[in-house]
């Protein structure tokens, strides 16, 4: 609009610093900068506006630009960044940035006001119940309407605390969960727009992850006692390997307790320990349903 938009001079011969407003798009008789700019009044409450500006000057060196109070800025999220996103500032009352400038050569910048609105974010996989394999990759997948990046964290104690697993600009990522047991998990996923609003949503359930290695620690006793891990050697050997007193393991066979240096998945022992006992397992993990055959009678199952 002639009577609204106000072009700039053209540049003086030496000695100049100038910003201004960039439109090129307008095609304008007078030129593609402009010292003032105006717009319909809209709500920038679900939309956010960028103005680009360019910085130019005949001398290289240092420039700075200041916003005030008197700037009358609107109450949303204010910011001023570079075409390349190497710097990203919020403006408030009093804000400052620096850049530096090469002779002759124009530098763009960007201000963008707007926003108060936070993306939605839905949580596709993994929503709960599920067991995944810890110290391998799995994939999650959401959907993140208006959003720059998710970031994605886990609990493995039922949302006590959360560990940071990636942070990604699409809607799914590769993670690994660690190698351990934990059937109290919960992920979480908190999405920001570029305006810094931000929504977290959450798995509607817990669920496993299970790992390679298991720690059991026992005092004296008699334990009905399973494994979580299948492992081709014995239980005794399981262990041996860390605990170096007395203790004994019977399983039951055909309708009576016998000494098992054995366990399937699906079946239970009872162990005994006459001391204090702490022993780690290393093994695969059960992560799919097993069928496993019984003869009548009594079992010891897990």
């Amino acid at each position: 609009d002639p009577g609204l938009d106000i072009p700039t001079t053209p540049l003086p011969p030496s000695d100049y610093v100038r910003l201004s407003s960039h439109h090129p798009e307008w095609e304008y008789v007078l030129g593609d900068y402009f010292s003032q700019e105006s717009y319909a009044d809209i709500s920038l409450t679900d939309t956010m506006h960028i103005w680009e500006m360019v910085l130019m000057s005949d001398n290289a060196g240092s420039a700075s630009i200041s916003f005030s109070s008197s700037d009358n800025l609107p109450p949303v999220p204010s910011f001023i960044f570079d075409e390349e996103l190497s710097f990203k500032t919020q403006i408030t009352d009093e804000t400052t940035i620096s850049t530096s400038l090469a002779a002759g050569i124009p530098q763009s910048l960007f201000v963008a006001v707007g926003d108060t609105t936070a993306p939605v974010v839905i949580l596709h996989s993994l929503n709960g119940l599920e067991i995944v394999e810890g110290g391998l990759e799995t994939l999650i997948e959401w959907d993140a309407s208006g959003a720059e990046f998710t970031e994605v964290a886990v609990s493995y104690n039922g949302g006590e605390q959360y560990t940071i697993l990636d942070t990604s600009d699409i809607d799914s990522a590769y993670v690994t969960f660690e190698d351990l047991l934990s059937n109290d998990c919960i992920l979480r996923l908190v999405s920001f727009d570029f305006a810094e609003n931000s929504n977290s949503t959450y798995s509607e359930n817990m669920f496993s992850v299970a790992g390679h290695n298991a720690l059991h620690s026992y005092e004296p006793g008699w334990y009905l006692w399973s494994s979580q891990l299948i492992f081709e050697d014995s239980i005794q050997t399981q262990i041996s390997d860390d605990y170096e007193g007395i203790f004994f393991t019977y399983s039951w066979d055909e309708g009576s307790y016998s000494p098992s240096g054995t366990i399937d998945a699906g079946e239970g022992i009872w162990l005994g320990f006459d001391q204090p006992a702490t022993f780690g397992l290393n093994g695969d993990p059960v992560l799919e349903p097993i069928s496993v055959p019984y003869t009548p009678g009594w079992q010891i199952i897990s």
